[in-house]
């Protein structure tokens, strides 16, 4: 069971582990990292290691967590342009990759601008060529590691829109030794990607 994602854009890591079926948000912008590893080896029934246009990019210290630069982000920014032809819309991050960006904008005396996102929700832009794109945090996101994606690669497939579980006959069901009743929510979904090597991540970063 698959549950469907928030509308909001910062929460698409949330998208991890429902009911013990894997959502592969990591594992869509994944490919061959310097040591030749891969987190999904085979992605929709496609296997990477024999097919590489279906690797994300990866650049990483081979463990070794340096510190960010401008010009490691801008790196990370171009890499989906020009390996796959696609651009960034969206940079994903920990608070802690967040806070280094923005010092380093302080460092170099620039200003840094705020973007509004749908539903009330703002991000810090990045402008590296073209319309600035939002900057945003999940909580969840693996420390050290920075997501640059072209949403136009990435969907949710359905077989069904979210429902009430009711099998048996019943939405509601009485909770053991207590007053209450619970129901189950359910859709059939997960997250997909048209093209991966638009989009990249960039690992061991502070």
């Amino acid at each position: 069971m698959c549950l469907c994602m928030p509308e909001d854009r910062a929460d698409l890591l949330h998208l991890r582990y429902v009911e013990d079926e894997y959502l592969p948000f990591e594992g869509i912008v994944d490919g061959a990292d310097s040591q030749g590893n891969r987190i999904v080896s085979a992605l929709q029934g496609i296997t990477r290691s024999s097919n590489i246009w279906w690797d994300a990019n990866v650049i990483d210290n081979n463990g070794t967590n340096e510190d960010m630069t401008l010009d490691k982000i801008q790196q990370a920014y171009e890499l989906g342009e020009i390996i796959g032809q696609g651009r960034t819309s969206l940079i994903m991050s920990p608070y802690a990759l967040r806070r280094a960006y923005v010092d380093l904008m302080i460092i170099d005396r620039r200003y840094v601008k705020d973007l509004k996102l749908d539903g009330g929700f703002s991000a810090v832009e990045y402008s590296g060529g073209g319309e600035p794109v939002p900057w945003v945090v999940d909580y969840m996101a693996p420390a050290n590691t920075l997501w640059f994606l072209d949403e136009k690669t990435l969907a949710f497939y359905r077989a069904s829109d979210m429902d009430w579980m009711d099998l048996d006959g019943a939405v509601l069901r009485k909770v053991d030794s207590k007053d209450e009743y619970e129901a189950t929510a359910y859709a059939y979904m997960n997250l997909g990607c048209s093209a991966c090597n638009k989009n990249t991540v960039r690992r061991d970063l502070q």
